[in-house]
C-alpha cells in the first residue's frame, strides 16, 4: 500500500516546505507538531498544555529553552540554535532586569 494511501495530506509537503503561517490552517495537525526548514516534525506524546499560540516574532522571544532528549538532540543542539542566530534571537547571553537582574554567558555552560 503506499504511503499516500495511509498518511494525512499534510504528511508531505508543498515544494516550497511549509511556514509558520500554516500551522494554525492544517487540519488534524497533532500537538505539539514543530516547524523546521519547512518540514513538519511530529513530536511524541506531551503533558496537557493551555498554550494557544504556536508562532511567536523573533524579535519577542527573550529566552528559547529546548527540552533536550535523545531523540530531538541533533536538532536542539545543532539546528535550532543556527535557526535562532539567523533569526536574530540571542543565543549566547541571557540578560534581564525583570523580574531581577540577571546575567549569564552561556557559552560558558556545559552542553
Amino acid at each position: 500500500m503506499p504511503a499516500e494511501a495511509i498518511l494525512p495530506d499534510w504528511a508531505f509537503p508543498p515544494p516550497q516546505g511549509y511556514v509558520a503561517e500554516d500551522l494554525d490552517h492544517i487540519p488534524d495537525l497533532p500537538p505539539h507538531t514543530e516547524l523546521i526548514d519547512g518540514s513538519l516534525i511530529v513530536l511524541g506524546p506531551q503533558a496537557p498544555s493551555d498554550e494557544a499560540l504556536t508562532c511567536y516574532q523573533a524579535e519577542d522571544v527573550i529566552l528559547a529553552v529546548e527540552v533536550v532528549s535523545p531523540v530531538t538532540e541533533v536538532r536542539d543542539r545543532k539546528r535550532k540554535p543556527t535557526l535562532y542566530a539567523e533569526a536574530g534571537i540571542p543565543h549566547d547571553r541571557l540578560k534581564l532586569t525583570v523580574p531581577f537582574d540577571i546575567d549569564i554567558d552561556l557559552t560558558t555552560l556545559n552542553t
